[in-house]
């Protein structure tokens, strides 16, 4: 007898793995882009399948001059996710209304096709309105004073810039409050104060132009009236003005070319209206008609200059604007708010080195060797506070790729007690941020250490503490 075995076997299960193409927005809608600038959008693109997506084509269906992709093919393994960066930029006042097309190995969905809307025209635009055109303070007697209020306002759906103010005719009228550098967010409004103070009642007339980015209107002029209107020529003042200066250095204003259409001599009068919160800035010869600043920070500094004639008639006031940027790659301030203490400021390659000879940069080693002799790269105490009452600076120049240390040493209070240090670390120019602590005689603030290689400071955030070290360079 012959038996025959017959196996039994289970069936085989067979898993296909495939791609799955996943993009979550429904639509690219860019909106109205100002034609011939750009706009920019990131559309996710994810592979929510088990296999490899292999994106082969990325195109748009029109338009493709003003479209611009970042991707025309792309691999992509299981739950990996790219970005597609689209740019817009029309060319004409139209729309651009088109598809994205993406073909790829998705079996569900090969051909994929998303909607995107763009339309070419003048943009977010900002428009400027003044509550009032024209101010007349009516009768004023000599020597009084009377203040008049106006607003401005935004009311277009872009963006306000204010970069500036000029005032001419008499100077009898001033302004209480300041518009320039302000921005305003569409529907929003500022209010300025003028006040009206004249030196005789033959009456008075000016004018106030406001300069901003309004396309149809970049200059708003608002006239001021006082005791009827005058019709004298005033004197001029005007100001050779620079826009940007270096931190810490002394820079020389002139106003030179102020004049006076009846040809009579001119006093000068300068004042500085705007300075940084820690600044001791002052004006050398602020009578004559050239001076200098001592600019000690970096920041915002507003100087103005009034003349006035033989007859006793004044300007409005010109006004010079400027920003000082330390030139350094790093650039660090130490300033206080009680006159007369001793604070110090230090830069250290450990942060263990407080007062080591070679490692701390501060007022009894001011240019250490740290990369070789007069090397741009070492650190320099740029002002060493003799007096206790000026700012510290530290400066390098030419940053390395290593930890720079930040430290405050209260040196001596001479009677003062307990004061507050401020710190400004700039970083290529810009501010990186400003930071206070209440110290009392013999405490050391150590802040944290800049790191230059990704350029962050590190904050350590710890409470200054009493030093029982050396108090000089070992």
């Amino acid at each position: 007898m012959i038996f025959f075995l017959i196996a039994c076997e289970e069936p085989t299960t067979v898993n296909i793995i495939y791609p799955e193409l996943v993009i979550t927005d429904s639509q690219v809608d860019f909106a109205e882009v100002e034609v011939e600038t750009n706009a920019q959008y990131s559309l996710s693109i994810l592979n929510s399948g088990a296999g490899p997506l292999r994106i082969s084509s990325i195109t748009t269906e029109d338009y493709s001059d003003n479209y611009e992709l970042s991707l025309s093919e792309v691999e992509l393994n299981a739950d990996e996710l790219t970005l597609l960066d689209i740019t817009f930029q029309p060319t004409e006042y139209r729309e651009y209304n088109t598809q994205l097309i993406i073909e790829s190995n998705d079996k569900e969905s090969p051909t994929f096709s998303l909607p995107i809307f763009g339309f070419g025209g003048d943009g977010p635009t900002p428009d400027i309105k003044s509550s009032l055109l024209e101010l007349d303070f009516g009768s004023t007697a000599a020597g009084e004073k009377k203040n008049l209020y106006f607003t401005v306002s935004n009311i277009g759906d872009g963006v306000l810039e204010i970069s500036g103010t000029d005032q001419s005719g008499s100077g009898s009228f001033s302004l209480i409050g300041d518009l320039d550098n302000q921005n305003l967010s569409p529907q929003v409004e500022t209010g300025l104060l003028v006040e009206y103070a004249p030196f005789h009642e033959n009456g008075d007339s000016g004018v106030l132009t406001i300069h901003s980015n309004d396309p149809d209107q970049p200059e708003l002029s608002i006239a001021f009236t006082g005791n009827g209107g005058g019709e004298e020529s005033y004197p001029v003042a005007d100001i050779e003005c620079p826009t940007s200066v270096n931190a810490p250095s002394d820079v020389y204003l002139s106003g030179s070319n102020s004049n006076d259409p009846s040809g009579q001599l001119l006093q000068y009068e300068w004042t500085i209206e705007k300075r940084p919160s820690t600044s001791q800035a002052e004006l050398v010869t602020p009578a004559d008609s050239q001076t200098y600043i001592n600019v000690d920070v970096a920041g915002d500094y507003q100087v103005n200059l009034r003349v006035q004639n033989q007859d006793g008639t004044f300007s409005p006031p010109a006004e010079c604007l400027f920003y000082a940027q330390p030139p350094a790659d790093i650039h660090v301030e130490l300033s206080w708010d009680e006159d007369n203490s001793d604070m110090d400021l230090h830069m250290m390659r450990q942060s263990d080195a407080l007062f080591s000879l070679e490692d701390d940069c501060c007022w009894c080693n001011p240019n250490p060797s740290w990369a070789g002799s007069e090397n741009p790269s070492n650190p320099i105490l740029s002002v060493d506070s003799d007096n206790y009452t000026t700012p510290e600076v530290i400066d390098v120049w030419s940053a390395e790729d290593i930890d720079y240390h930040l430290s405050v040493h209260y040196f001596s209070d001479l009677g003062v007690g307990q004061t507050t240090a401020t710190i400004r670390i700039y970083l290529s120019g810009v501010l990186e941020g400003q930071y206070s602590q209440e110290m009392i005689h013999n405490q050391v603030w150590d802040l944290g250490y800049i790191r230059w290689s990704t350029g962050y400071f590190i904050n350590s955030h710890e409470s200054p503490t009493a030093y029982l070290g050396p108090r000089s360079c070992q």
